[in-house]
């Protein structure tokens, strides 16, 4: 069996295009991902402090969506424009202080300095989400005694 020239320089070029287009395919898959779980959570926090709740959503699931930024509509009403905290901060700064603990396709992120809530993320179609929130109670009480803040009295 004899292959011709042309036949082999048809099928060289055959495979380079399909070498070509699944490495451009990939970079685009990549690039459209939301990144790490970290990362995430500060693309999440970053549209939260700007008040773009149509972009937070991208970062969590519909049923987080559903329940706290349905909250957040309510508090973004309340406040004057330009007062939610972390304004005009770069993604690296929100994220230099955030630990992460992954397992498999579920994660938590939190602050280092604010350790009683974590973000908890799961895996949906590739990305990370944000699925819930994960308090501790106790440990934001011990958190709030430490920097001076007594609870008031609640009358019973």
């Amino acid at each position: 069996m004899r292959i011709s020239n042309r036949n082999l320089s048809g099928r060289i070029f055959q495979s380079m295009l399909l070498a070509v287009l699944v490495i451009l395919l990939g970079t685009i898959a990549i690039g459209c991902s939301s990144g790490p779980p970290d990362k995430v959570v500060a693309k999440f926090t970053m549209a939260i402090a700007d008040r773009d709740l149509d972009k937070a959503k991208t970062f969590c699931t519909e049923r987080f969506a559903n329940v706290y930024l349905t909250s957040m509509e309510a508090i973004n009403q309340a406040m004057p424009p330009g007062t939610m905290p972390g304004r005009n901060l770069e993604i690296e700064d929100v994220r230099s202080g955030m630990q992460v603990s992954e397992d498999g396709d579920t994660a938590k992120v939190w602050m280092t300095d604010v350790e009683f809530i974590k973000y908890v993320l799961i895996k949906e179609g590739g990305s990370w989400k944000i699925d819930s929130l994960d308090m501790d109670m106790e440990a934001m009480m011990d958190q709030l005694e430490e920097i001076g803040f007594e609870m008031p009295d609640i009358p019973q």
